[in-house]
């Protein structure tokens, strides 16, 4: 049994063996090619023999055909050609080349062949448009594609160390693609592009473009274009001065090929691709990459399918895209060419590049003076011949004494106003010289706008950051324009158009894409701005802290009664009434009191109710009109009265007298201590609640961690605070509700807190401490946190970094910062608030006022009433006195007639006595007529 299952698989093993066998004699690969000459036909024939004959090949058994054409350079006749020669073949790639004299690539190959799913190896096309799949989706070459050269570009950046450039390119595809990808590497290696100029293809002048070279700081130019762009823009450089000594040029291959050559500056360092004109070399890589792949396939026991072998057919070689994509992961490891290595695209990669340098422009061919290989460029000692001839590397920058410098309005370090007419912002300067004006540009966003004229755009500028600014020109040696930030903020990395990329806003963006040279204004120093731009030494330190609106409770009248409830307030007065009259009934039936030795002895006066009344009153105010109280005296009375009276004189304490109700007077004295005691101490108690303070009592306030409608806070929009609530993870809920209400500027947010539109701003502790010291309805709430400074803002790499940092050191040492910040900030027109008891006001007592001013209206009227009273009651006892006295005069009369009338007698016939008085008959006539009034014929009533 055993040798049975032996045999059987000896048996097995040496069919399949012959089978293989078999099957790998039978196997046939066509190979086409489209080339520049006849010459490299048979370069294309020898190496496909060479491979066939090579004993070493894996492919013992097998057999490649060669099919090669020379290609037109008309299209339509190359592919018809490929069609009917190549393709007809039943070809499994074709390789193509075209002559460097022929412009046109070759196209019409690629799509004829691409239609096929045929593979299409081109040896000489680095036209960019060849990577592009969704055109070319069947397409590799063994050179690489021109946009390859932004890698050499930056090997000769990191060889030479410069880190600021200018790019300089047409608008052809190619150097688009090349300006493209040299962006995305500066971007990732730290590297400034200062600008870029696109300039059109086919111009005939290019100095319009090239002008703006002369102001930029840095002399570095990467140029990118074609053959005849490059001629022009040669001409027009050397015109205007920027291929003088100083500027450095690094250029792409096509830019000096043919006729461009003529005009290349000196100095001028270009690349050029190894091998990259030897077709020959090209050819036999391409056919040794093409035989490696089929082994790659048969190796792996993947069967191909016959490809298409007419144009006529509609239907598409199957196992073409298979036979592609093994093409693409070949690697060649020891090509004609070097080491051959394709990308996805089928694009060559690490290919190997010559450094050339034209040393004079006598040179009719550009010097190799290095190589770039695998990221690295290698040159020679020495080798490189600059502009103006110079062997000593340029330093690749010209320092500008004359800067742009962008700000921001915010008090008090930017100050805004009008221009005078005279176009003069020095007529504004005040005479001792502390308000310094400079001009500046630019529209004015938020509540700044209205404080200058909308139609203008030039205005006038002053505060902190612009003495500084006038300080550090004169200590540094530069001048100056200063210009608005465009979009009014400070500054944030946005996503553009809700895609993934992100830029730069603000001021801080102006920077980075080179418009401004310098940020002078109350900029946050913070990582995420360091990582793009440069800052100074701090020239201020700060924090930030929580600007509020002071809770000031209102004064009502009755404030002075605030320390006690009313219930409070109706059982003391009710008390005083009580004890009156519980006082006076003491007294009056006490055998003690004075009520009964007023009756015993005529100097004691008894204690009546009003008297208790006042006693009690007079005990609670601690005013002592209760003791030693004055009473009337007669004669006083008398003359109060009107008339004189017999009242004996009584003097009389307005006091109790007896035990007992002296006993209520000592409770009543000891009560109305602790009343007027825990009234005072209760006033002074609301007179300190009654100071106004702040509704938050810092960053970790409820109001603020828990955020409502109801309290509403925030920020301004694309700031450094901003940024610093969205880093902050635990303040994460803060910042989703301040994105519905930040402002735009500072100004707008502070505006909206005086009138209760937010109840809290976040902000630079400067800031907000100058507007609490300038309104005294708003206060700093809480302490200092996410302490930093302001820097000045310059571009990455910029050479003014270590000198103004080194200045702004020198204005600390030397007193400038802190002779700055008494003139712009610590300006303190509000007291600071204190611990000490609060100061009353007439806000605070008028209520009192408004009590004596109803109390002397009261006492007014009463005493007017008190005289008409008097007056009506003086009058009745006055008629009822005369009235009495006429009465008690009439009787007398009478009396004293009928006494005469007895004492001298009377005729009987009715006839007075001749001797008896002649005023008899007066008083008969007139009995109130009395003989002692008579004088000289007149009488008086008494």
């Amino acid at each position: 049994m055993d040798r049975w299952l032996v045999s059987m698989i000896v048996t097995y093993l040496c069919v399949v063996v012959v089978f293989q066998a078999r099957c790998k004699a039978t196997v046939s690969f066509g190979i086409g090619a489209m080339l520049s000459s006849s010459e490299h036909k048979n370069t294309f024939s020898d190496a496909v023999k060479k491979i066939n004959a090579d004993s070493s090949n894996v492919f013992k058994t097998a057999n490649f055909s060669a099919s090669s054409f020379v290609l037109s350079s008309n299209p339509i006749r190359s592919a018809m050609d490929v069609c009917e020669k190549v393709i007809a073949k039943g070809v499994v790639a074709v390789i193509v080349s075209h002559s460097r004299d022929d412009p046109s690539p070759p196209i019409a190959i690629s799509y004829a062949c691409s239609f096929y799913h045929i593979p299409v190896i081109g040896i000489s096309a680095r036209e960019t448009i060849f990577s592009d799949k969704s055109l070319h989706d069947t397409f590799l070459r063994t050179v690489p594609s021109y946009s390859d050269q932004a890698y050499v570009w930056l090997g000769l950046l990191r060889h030479f160390r410069w880190n600021k450039v200018i790019l300089l390119t047409s608008n052809d595809q190619d150097s688009r693609m090349i300006a493209t990808k040299f962006r995305g590497l500066a971007e990732r290696n730290k590297i400034k592009i200062e600008k870029t100029i696109l300039f059109p293809t086919g111009c005939i002048n290019a100095t319009s473009q090239l002008v703006k070279l002369i102001k930029m700081q840095s002399q570095v130019i990467l140029f990118s274009a074609s053959e005849e762009d490059a001629t022009v823009v040669y001409r027009n450089a050397f015109q205007l001065g920027i291929t003088r000594r100083g500027y450095v040029w690094l250029v792409t291959e096509q830019s000096f090929a043919g006729t461009a050559r003529n005009k290349l500056p000196q100095g001028a360092v270009g690349m050029r691709l190894s091998y990259g004109n030897n077709e020959s070399a090209q050819v036999q890589d391409a056919v040794s990459l093409v035989a490696k792949a089929l082994n790659r396939l048969l190796t792996a026991n993947r069967s191909l399918t016959p490809p298409t072998s007419s144009c006529k057919e509609t239907s598409q070689w199957d196992s073409g895209q298979i036979l592609f994509h093994e093409l693409v992961n070949t690697t060649l490891e020891n090509g004609r060419t070097g080491k051959l290595l394709l990308n996805g695209n089928g694009d060559r990669i690490n290919s190997v590049y010559q450094i050339l340098n034209l040393k004079s422009r006598d040179d009719k061919e550009l010097t190799v003076v290095g190589e770039y290989r695998d990221g690295q460029v290698s040159i020679k000692n020495e080798a490189i011949s600059w502009p103006g001839g110079r062997t000593e590397r340029p330093e690749g920058f010209l320092i500008s004494t004359h800067l742009n410098v962008v700000t921001l309005v915010g008090e008090p370090f930017v100050f805004i106003t009008t221009m005078p007419r005279s176009g003069r912002c020095e007529d504004l300067d005040t005479a001792n010289g502390q308000e310094r004006h400079i001009k500046c540009s630019g529209k004015v966003y938020g509540e700044h706008a209205k404080l200058v004229t909308s139609d203008k755009n030039d205005h006038c500028c002053y505060g902190f950051c612009m003495d500084l600014l006038k300080r550090l020109a004169k200590k540094v040696n530069f001048t100056f324009d200063v210009h608005l930030s465009e979009d009014g903020s400070y500054g944030s990395l946005r996503r553009v158009n809700g895609t993934d990329m992100k830029r730069w806003n603000g001021m801080v963006g102006e920077v980075i894409d080179d418009k401004s040279d310098l940020i002078v204004a109350a900029l946050t120093i913070n990582n995420e701005r360091a990582e793009w731009i440069e800052f100074s030494k701090p020239f201020k330190y700060q924090g930030l802290t929580i600007l509020v609106k002071k809770d000031q409770s209102s004064n009502r009248l009755d404030s002075f009664l605030r320390p006690f409830q009313i219930n409070l307030w109706l059982l003391v007065l009710l008390s005083v009434h009580i004890v009156a009259v519980i006082l006076y009934l003491l007294d009056r039936f006490s055998p003690f009191g004075r009520f009964k030795l007023a009756r015993k002895e005529k100097e004691e006066t008894a204690l009546n109710l009003s008297s208790a009344m006042w006693f009690s009153w007079g005990v609670l105010l601690n005013s002592g009109i209760g003791e030693g109280g004055y009473l009337f005296t007669g004669h006083e009375l008398a003359n109060v009265s009107g008339f004189a009276t017999n009242v004996p004189e009584a003097k009389g304490k307005g006091t109790p007298r007896s035990f007992s109700a002296r006993v209520l007077g000592m409770v009543w004295a000891g009560f109305a201590m602790i009343i007027v005691a825990s009234y005072t101490a209760n006033l002074a108690a609301f007179l300190v609640l009654d100071r106004p303070k702040a509704v938050v009592s810092g960053i970790d306030d409820p109001n603020l961690r828990n955020p409502s409608g109801d309290f509403k806070y925030a920020t301004v929009a694309n700031s450094s605070v901003d940024a610093y609530f969205r880093r902050q993870v635990e303040l994460s809920s803060m910042y989703t509700f301040m994105e519905k209400y930040n402002v735009k500027t500072a100004r707008e947010a502070i505006q909206k807190v005086k009138n209760n539109e937010l109840k809290a701003f976040i902000w630079d502790s400067p800031v907000l401490y100058y507007e609490a010291s300038q309104d005294c309805m708003l206060a700093i709430a809480g302490e200092l946190f996410g302490r930093s400074g302001y820097g000045i803002g310059m571009p990455k790499g910029s050479p003014w970094t270590n000198n103004i940092s080194l200045a702004i050191l020198n204005f600390h040492e030397s007193g400038v910062m802190e002779e700055l910040e008494t003139t712009w900030i610590d300006s303190k027109n509000c007291a600071e608030q204190s611990n000490s008891p609060a100061t009353l006001g007439l806000s605070h007592m008028l209520g009192v006022f408004i009590m004596v001013a109803a109390g002397i209206g009261a006492g007014v009227v009463i005493i007017i009433l008190e005289i008409l009273y008097h007056k009506h009651r003086g009058w009745k006892e006055e008629q009822k006195e005369i009235a009495k006295k006429t009465t008690d005069k009439w009787r007398a009369n009478i009396l004293m007639m009928k006494k005469e009338r007895a004492t001298n007698g009377r005729q009987p016939n009715g006839v007075l006595d001749s001797h008896a008085p002649q005023t008899d008959g007066i008083a008969r006539r007139n009995p109130i007529y009395n003989p002692e009034n008579h004088v000289d014929g007149t009488f008086t009533y008494t």
